[in-house]
């Protein structure tokens, strides 16, 4: 869908490797982009945090920080407002982010790219076992209804 934005100022398009965190409820979720259309943009639900450069700071690290129980309860200190507080573009950049060197950072990134593989195997096990159970119940049952 194509959309025509009127701005008298500079229209920030979003990048592969911003990290989005959403502004209201309550917990401030971050999701790292890895790929982005081209000429999109940021709709008001939505914080950008990107990092000044990749290499020394990594976006997914980033996600994973923001997601972090440490700094959800910063957020939670310091966003006003009771079960729909709001986070400002203030309060983010004032959020303290862990400072680990880019080889440890990595090992993290890492280590969460397998998680994440591993858990969407079990779930396809899951899910696999699952349709076998409906399968071989059909075939038992086997009744006109």
């Amino acid at each position: 869908m194509r959309t025509n934005i009127s701005t008298k100022g500079h229209i920030e398009y979003l990048k592969a490797g911003d990290v989005l965190i959403t502004v209201k409820g309550a917990k401030k979720y971050a999701f790292h982009l890895e790929k982005v259309p081209s000429k999109t943009v940021v709709s008001q639900h939505f914080l950008i945090l990107r990092s000044p450069d990749p290499k020394i700071i990594l976006p997914e690290f980033i996600e994973y920080a923001v997601n972090s129980s440490r700094c959800q309860n910063w957020f939670a200190r310091k966003c006003p407002g009771s079960y729909q507080s709001t986070l400002s573009r203030e309060t983010l950049e004032r959020l303290p982010l862990p400072v680990l060197p880019p080889e440890e950072q990595q090992k993290i990134v890492n280590l969460i790219r397998e998680t994440r593989a591993e858990k969407k195997l079990l779930l396809d096990l899951i899910d696999n076992r699952e349709q076998q159970l409906k399968a071989l119940a059909n075939k038992l049952i086997n009744t006109d209804y």
